[in-house]
């Protein structure tokens, strides 16, 4: 894998930064597409060079550090700049080597101190990190510590391991950054002494040395802040969807030229589906860089070609199951986000709602993920309407807040064995005020949408926020006159019914105290 950046893990497909990313690709293929050129041999690499970079076959054409701050001082960015420049040169700083020192217990200034140490070693075995594009690799390979260094490290065959393939790494890619055109940095907050004689005068440039390497002046050339509009240099979360929007009606425009001013492609409302589409398509391919980081299958990265950016927008996304996931996953995390700011105090809770999370929305994409939300809302009024299947009170204040009071021993799962041998599926019920009209209403449509979700297993009972003590009766206790339930929806069955005929619907709360 790679040891030189890999912020994956931490990725979100409706992010900033991932929407910066396609932003960067829609205005590409525009300059592309209006000078004829082709756009066969360009793609997007994703979380490894930078936080994404553009490049045609192997070559590196731009590179891109996306910086969502809302801070407007240039030496908030001093280490994002520095990062453009080492790659721009080539060059390889003490602040690079603080990455291949991961022992735990050490501060910043001891990492710092024994970055400069390894240097030191490094440029007396003759390996200079001021070119990696001069390094030999035989030397790197027979390069070892001395004893006074290896004794600071608890495991120093691991940090020489980790050393050497962060070094090679570099070597690599330096070799295709000799065509490089421009870094970027991206930013949400205008940053007004943006110049190059601040840049240049940054205390963490002045200490890494770079300056004095005899491209310096080339290199801080190519650094710009990136232009989202005229004399328009920061790019907010607010402002990020329009600016989306008018790329991606542009881009049409020239694929297909003769459209008419009404054509329903480049209606603002199909226009946000695509946006969509094309965020979930970065988002799958991250996943994907994800589940290999955990196989450690990451010795080759895969980009995203522009023609399969170009393959979508030409498609129709009228009814998509995959957009539908991709707004459901968006209400999800939104809401977890929300809940997690919430719960900030008490960090165990907020690990274990990532975890459960985490498994969540790693083992359910695409249509996967819409049976998952047919299951944990099975109240919902239409099944038929997708995207609308989850609601934002009720996966916060029902399903995550029972995960956060179950404990975190009780597992990720969304069934339960309550003390009676009883399975109950967690849901995002939320009734303030759960009044018979309202049961009844509940319970009618629980009934008719069993037929319709595909629980793979028995379910006998639901729990939601419904009021500790409330609920618990039986379906013929509450509707005791009622035989066959009216139907709310006719969607083909997916699977058997699963559900209990006689189910019951219970608080999350006394679910928890069955579970102690």
């Amino acid at each position: 894998m790679s040891f030189l950046h890999d912020a994956t893990p931490t990725w979100n497909g409706f992010n900033y930064q991932g929407k910066i990313a396609l932003l960067v690709v829609l205005d590409k293929l525009i300059e592309l597409k209006k000078n004829g050129d082709s756009i066969d041999e360009f793609h997007l690499e994703l979380e490894w060079l930078e936080d994404f970079s553009i490049k045609k076959n192997n070559d590196y054409i731009s590179i891109h550090q996306v910086k969502n701050y809302g801070d407007n001082n240039l030496n908030s960015y001093d280490e994002a700049l520095l990062s453009l420049l080492c790659k721009s040169l080539n060059t390889f700083t003490t602040n690079e080597l603080t990455q291949v020192i991961t022992q735990k217990g050490l501060t910043k200034e001891e990492k710092s101190n024994l970055a400069i140490e390894i240097y030191n070693e490094l440029n007396n075995a003759k390996i200079s990190l001021f070119d990696c594009t001069q390094i030999d690799e035989s030397s790197l390979l027979n390069f070892s510590f001395p004893n006074k260094l290896e004794n600071k490290f608890k495991d120093h065959t691991k940090v020489l391991f980790r050393l050497k393939e962060v070094i090679k790494h570099y070597v690599a890619i330096a070799q295709n950054c000799t065509n490089l055109e421009n870094s970027y940095i991206h930013v949400a907050e205008e940053v007004t002494d943006f110049t190059m004689d601040n840049i240049k005068n940054l205390t963490l440039i002045i200490e890494s040395s770079i300056c004095k390497n005899i491209n310096f002046e080339t290199a801080l050339k190519q650094i710009k802040l990136y232009k989202y509009d005229h004399n328009i240099f920061n790019c907010t979360n607010d402002d990020l969807e329009s600016f989306l929007i008018l790329r991606l009606k542009n881009l049409i425009s020239i694929l297909e030229p003769h459209y008419k001013p009404d054509f329903w492609k480049i209606q603002d409302v199909y226009l946000a589906k695509v946006i969509c589409m094309l965020s979930a398509h970065i988002d799958k391919h991250v996943n994907k860089r994800h589940q290999a980081i955990r196989e450690k299958k990451t010795d080759k990265i895969d980009s995203i070609k522009f023609t399969d950016f170009v393959q979508i927008i030409s498609e129709n996304h009228n009814q998509s199951d995959d957009y539908d996931a991709f707004i459901l996953k968006d209400i999800y995390t939104k809401s977890l986000e929300e809940f997690l700011n919430e719960k900030i105090e008490d960090d165990e809770i907020c690990k274990y709602l990532i975890k459960v999370s985490d498994f969540h929305l790693k083992t359910y994409s695409g249509k996967s993920l819409i049976e998952f939300c047919q299951k944990i809302a099975p109240q919902t009024k239409n099944l038929s309407i997708k995207s609308s299947l989850l609601e934002d009170s009720g996966i916060r204040n029902s399903f995550f807040e029972f995960f956060s009071k179950c404990g975190n021993d009780k597992g990720v799962d969304i069934c339960f064995q309550n003390a009676d041998n009883e399975s109950c599926v967690v849901t995002t019920i939320h009734e303030t005020n759960f009044n018979p009209a309202r049961e009844q209403s509940i319970y009618n449509r629980i009934k008719a949408n069993s037929k319709q979700i595909p629980y793979n297993f028995n379910v006998e009972s639901f729990a939601g926020c419904i009021g500790k003590g409330n609920g618990g009766k039986k379906f013929n206790e509450v509707l005791s006159n009622q035989t066959k339930a009216p139907l709310v929806s006719k969607i083909i069955p997916l699977e058997k019914i699963m559900v209990s005929q006689n189910f019951k619907i219970i608080d999350i709360n006394d679910l928890i105290d069955k579970l102690k």
